[in-house]
């Protein structure tokens, strides 16, 4: 999904179709990915910079250059829903932030490859949050003071680059995006590297179909090859299917997987604080919240359920609906087949 954003935001630069852009770049990644662990954690490193060097470059940009709003239009409700809700329009718009602040479970999925995982995985998680929370609504902020034809905006494919050309100048805002393609280019690899470490990780305990192949590490990369190139191949088929049928398809998709995650995220955690609170689960990592980790984790549940709930507000009752039968259908499956064999 990522790479197919960055694909589109590419392909409206250059006029490059998107499908063959995405096809070329799913395929950069897949190769760096089967290749090299070292290779990937250099760029994923670099990829750190990238981002926050970017987003200060357009903040600063925007604010040196740019022709701004009063800061009081942050706090005006504005819409342009037909029925003028500007509080569901609110709401929608949320969907965009939830869907971007996504994916800090990466350290988590990387674990077996990181020195000390268990301080370093959480504070991997921590210090993802946190700078995404900060430079993240920087630029939100830059960027929404910089919109001067509201509808216009929303109206258009590509609405970031709509605004930083109309900010920047066509020259400027070209380059602008050029910084955001980048930072999205090193998010599409470290997603594949993250998905497919997950694959692996299912495969090596019998939890997938044909986990023997996908639970193969190659000799000589010391990588899971299966894993990323199924990874990657079950991509590119579901965007090329999804395009020739209907887009709404693809972005149907897009929402629930997107909602899935939330899932994923929630699930463990309700289910630890349960456990916490029944003294069932008493041991502790050298990293912990203490007290604390039951009020937080009821927090971080009761979060991961909110959004859910705004990720399924009209137009998207769809989502929701496809969501809650899948969740259906495996715990179905759970309970008749899988639970009494996986361990």
């Amino acid at each position: 999904m990522i790479d197919f954003g960055f694909a589109r935001e590419l392909g409206a630069l250059t006029g490059i179709h998107p499908l063959a852009l995405f096809a070329l770049v799913l395929a950069t990644h897949a190769g760096l990915n089967a290749a090299s662990t070292g290779a990937v954690a250099k760029l994923n490193d670099l990829s750190a910079v990238v981002h926050i060097a970017g987003v200060v470059a357009l903040v600063v940009a925007l604010i040196a250059f740019a022709d701004k709003r009063a800061p009081s239009f942050l706090l005006l409700a504005s819409t342009n829903r037909p029925d003028g809700d500007a509080a569901m329009g609110f709401g929608n718009a949320l969907i965009l932030s939830l869907f971007t602040f996504t994916g800090y479970d990466a350290s988590a999925h990387l674990a077996e490859e990181t020195r000390d995982p268990a301080r370093g995985s959480p504070m991997g998680i921590l210090s993802a949050v946190l700078v995404s929370s900060a430079f993240g609504y920087a630029l939100i902020v830059a960027l929404t003071l910089a919109i001067h034809d509201l509808p216009a905006a929303a109206a258009d494919d590509h609405a970031a680059l709509f605004v930083l050309r109309h900010a920047l100048g066509p020259q400027g805002g070209s380059l602008g995006m050029g910084l955001a393609l980048v930072a999205m280019w090193f998010c599409g690899l470290s997603s594949l590297t993250s998905a497919s470490r997950t694959l692996y990780a299912f495969a090596r305990d019998g939890g997938v179909p044909f986990s023997r192949p996908l639970a193969t590490v190659a000799t000589s990369t010391k990588t899971p090859v299966a894993a990323i190139l199924t990874v990657a191949s079950i991509s590119l088929g579901f965007v090329l299917v999804s395009s020739l049928v209907r887009e709404r398809v693809f972005a149907l998709a897009v929402q629930v997987a997107t909602m899935g995650l939330y899932v994923s995220y929630g699930l463990p955690i309700a289910l630890g604080v349960r456990a916490r609170l029944a003294g069932r689960l008493t041991r502790r990592g050298p990293f912990h919240l203490g007290r604390w980790s039951v009020p937080v984790g009821l927090v971080a549940a009761l979060w991961c359920a909110g959004v859910l709930v705004v990720c399924s507000l009209p137009p998207n009752l769809g989502a929701g609906g496809v969501l809650a039968a899948l969740a259906a259908g495996l715990g179905l499956l759970w309970l008749t087949r899988v639970r009494g064999r996986f361990q």
